[in-house]
């Protein structure tokens, strides 16, 4: 089984937003890594990770469906890369100050992406 920490490399070579958010959630699952600080499991914290280090507006996270099909550049792709490589290793989460409470949207099987449901 491959470790948490070397998972993040196939994020560089995604392509878009959504791939590597997807890529980037996986990751940070099989981290098992500890949530509550604004995000409520992997994958809110991937949105919020993917949006800012693409440099997009992370307090968007909450509608994360906007942005999945966006195209990436091989810098953004990178940088999504290495801030998820870093959270995983030093298992830190962002500060408060630096992330909003989010909840993504969250992929349909089928591929598509479709609002989480409150509650």
């Amino acid at each position: 089984m491959t470790p948490p920490e070397q998972r993040t490399g196939a994020i560089s070579a995604a392509r878009t937003l959504g791939t590597a958010w997807a890529l980037a959630a996986q990751a940070l699952q099989a981290a098992d890594l500890d949530y509550g600080h604004g995000c409520a499991g992997a994958e809110d914290e991937a949105a919020w990770l993917a949006l800012h280090a693409a440099g997009l507006p992370a307090s968007e996270a909450g509608d994360f469906a906007t942005y999945a099909h966006q195209s990436l550049t091989a810098q953004q792709a990178l940088q999504i890369e290495t801030v998820t490589a870093q959270r995983i290793a030093t298992r830190q989460p962002p500060t408060r100050t630096q992330k909003p409470s989010v909840r993504t949207s969250r992929p349909h099987r089928r591929g598509r992406v479709q609002p989480q449901a409150a509650g």
